[in-house]
């Protein structure tokens, strides 16, 4: 047994500072982030079908006290022995139900008009999330807030009876959210840990700090919405916003009006707003849920889904089609003045290194062979 693990096991948290917990924690940092950094994620059509009741179900919590059925919105889903709960001092909410055999637990995200709703998404304080077996993570306090809801125990204990009905009780429990629900999911992960919950979250901010090894990123995604405006290609605003202390779990995961095709950059913990192009005004990219137009997140999964093919591409977008000025969104590597374009031959003209099939832009702005003497561009 390794020593963090002895520490993990013989430390009870309730007995320690919240230094000693970070020290052993600390201990398993570099092999928890290994184990994330191979995700082994494929869209197939198990993946998609979950992605799907997880972006409805994140639109139907912000129904939550109106009891919605699953016909809202035409999404024509059923929704099976359905907990509604909304708090009597905050605009929490959340719904508990069992969709084509999976247990959801859906927390609804930001009240645009709720004051205290943004006191919570801009608290910059820190508190700590434990489960039931003694593991404890640091998460930003005002989403601890949230989760921590009224009607907290009552959850946990409808969760855990819907789990108890499953035949395998690791492929059972999903975890979703829109904007701070999303957050409120990734504090959850922490609390529903001995599940194995799948966790899909949609426009979601950064939550829970590193180092917290009880998440399982292979079965976590962060959708990350990106839609035009004009000739650019703009991502949603909010999982770009700082949060002091926050490093993200999961893979990110960038879905857009190219729908036969996402863009995956995997472990992606601290993705920097210099790197995306972010949609700020109009603010249309965060949106859960659009009847009327194609860019909201359930429309977009739908979208996917809708070419029946499997599993879905990941390494982005072909040649000619738009990017956020980020690379990583196109198969071929290269993203310049929003299109990806094919990569260039040693000779072409250049601007940066990701520019040449070599990955080396000469100080003259030529593409030459990797390893050659001149200096890069970049």
């Amino acid at each position: 047994q390794s020593v963090s693990s002895l520490i993990l096991t013989t430390v009870h948290p309730k007995r320690t500072t919240k230094m000693t917990r970070r020290i052993a924690l600390t201990l398993l940092l570099s092999s928890a982030l290994a184990a994330k950094a191979d995700l082994d994620i494929v869209l197939d059509e198990k993946i998609m079908s979950l992605s799907l009741n997880s972006a409805k179900l994140s639109k139907l919590a912000y129904l939550a006290n109106d009891s919605p059925d699953g016909s809202e919105f035409d999404f024509n889903i059923v929704l099976e022995d359905a907990h509604y709960y909304v708090s009597p001092s905050s605009p929490d909410m959340a719904i508990v139900a069992k969709v084509d055999g999976y247990c959801y637990a859906s927390f609804r995200g930001t009240e645009p008009t709720s004051p205290s709703d943004w006191l919570q998404n801009f608290d910059p304080g820190t508190d700590t999330i434990c489960n039931e077996q003694g593991e404890c993570c640091d998460a930003r306090e005002g989403f601890v807030d949230a989760y921590n809801a009224p009607y907290k125990q009552q959850l946990e204990n409808d969760v855990k009876s819907c789990v108890e009905t499953c035949d395998d009780m690791d492929e059972c429990l999903v975890l979703t959210g829109h904007s701070q629900g999303g957050a409120i999911a990734n504090v959850a992960a922490v609390v529903f840990a001995e599940y194995k919950p799948y966790v899909y979250t949609f426009g979601q901010p950064g939550s829970v700090h590193e180092p917290c090894p009880y998440i399982n990123s292979n079965k976590y995604i962060r959708y990350v919405n990106a839609i035009m405006d004009g000739e650019a290609m703009e991502h949603d605003l909010v999982p770009f916003v700082p949060m002091v202390g926050s490093r993200f779990q999961g893979c990110m995961i960038v879905i857009s009006h190219q729908t036969y095709a996402v863009a995956s950059f995997g472990l992606l913990p601290d993705p920097l707003t210099k790197d995306f192009s972010l949609n700020i005004e109009p603010f249309l990219a965060h949106t859960m849920s659009s009847p009327e137009s194609d860019h909201g997140y359930t429309q977009r999964i739908m979208a996917i889904m809708a070419h029946n093919k499997y599993p879905v591409p990941m390494d982005g977008w072909k040649s000619g089609d738009a990017c956020g000025n980020n690379s990583g969104e196109c198969a071929s590597g290269r993203c310049d003045d929003y299109l990806c374009m094919e990569k260039e031959e040693n000779g072409a003209s250049c601007n940066e290194d990701s520019d040449c099939l070599s990955g080396n832009c000469a100080w003259y702005f030529k593409c030459k062979a990797s390893g050659s003497d001149e200096e890069s561009t970049m």
